[in-house]
């Protein structure tokens, strides 16, 4: 696979986390931690990618709840915060990965293999 570097700042630029904020709300945009998050959009983004910069960002705790339809299932949710990092990630990494690892993420998981690979870049 080639080498492509510079994309830890692609990850954390401005543009790329505004654009995964409005991607992360798709269907949550009427939720209270994504109403809260919108209310200081701009002071949220900086902070986080602030965190980014820094290395102090560390992922927040999921919430699980049970769900019925269309069958019984436990469902782990991320914070809304991890959410826009997951869509950053995604964003950038995912047109180089689509091609190499797409069944590798599709086996583990999208939000497990980019938390991952967020706690690696992080370290």
């Amino acid at each position: 696979m080639k080498r492509h570097g510079n994309l830890f700042r692609q990850i954390i630029s401005f543009e790329n986390l505004w654009l995964a904020s409005h991607q992360a709300q798709k269907g949550k945009r009427f939720q209270e931690n994504v109403l809260r998050f919108n209310y200081n959009l701009e002071s949220e983004i900086f902070q986080l990618q602030a965190e980014l910069k820094s290395k102090t960002y560390r992922p927040g705790g999921y919430k699980t709840f049970e769900i019925v339809e269309p069958k019984r299932r436990m469902i782990s949710a991320a914070p809304y915060r991890d959410r826009v990092v997951h869509h950053a990630l995604c964003h950038i990494i995912g047109r180089f990965l689509r091609g190499h690892l797409s069944s590798i993420l599709m086996l583990t998981g999208w939000v497990l293999a980019l938390t991952e690979l967020c706690v690696v870049l992080l370290s």
